[in-house]
């Protein structure tokens, strides 16, 4: 829902201050999906450490 629309295709007005970069990273994660693992602002530095993407990347299998 991230990419501004829902299951159904409709669209999701403006709601959140971050919406061009929610926006931006879902389009991204839609052939990349560990794009929404990059948001530093959100994760921090947790990309770096050892094992965390494979982690989590995992759990989305």
């Amino acid at each position: 829902m991230c990419a501004g629309t829902r299951d159904d295709g409709t669209v999701i007005g403006p709601n959140d201050p971050d919406r061009s970069g929610l926006t931006y990273v879902a389009a991204a994660a839609r052939l990349r999906p560990g794009a929404w693992l990059e948001r530093r602002d959100i994760n921090g530095t947790f990309v770096e450490e050892p094992g965390f993407v494979e982690a989590i990347m995992s759990g989305m299998a």
